[in-house]
């Protein structure tokens, strides 16, 4: 399903906040096919912009 049907349709969105992260390190590769495998309906994650002006994961919250 593309993210205009998912936004237009009248049931509850489940996004998965950094993944599956009650089962796998959250923000990591494993926790968002965790959240798929689980049914989420999209995976959100956090992106940093470093001193070299590229992209990267955030860190794991201690």
């Amino acid at each position: 399903m593309n993210i205009e049907a998912l936004l237009q349709a009248d049931d509850m969105l489940w996004i998965a906040h950094r993944g599956a992260k009650s089962e796998c390190p959250e923000n990591t590769l494993p926790a968002f096919i965790r959240a798929v495998e689980m049914g989420a309906d999209m995976i959100e994650l956090d992106v940093r912009l470093v001193a070299t002006a590229r992209s990267s994961f955030s860190t794991i919250q201690p």
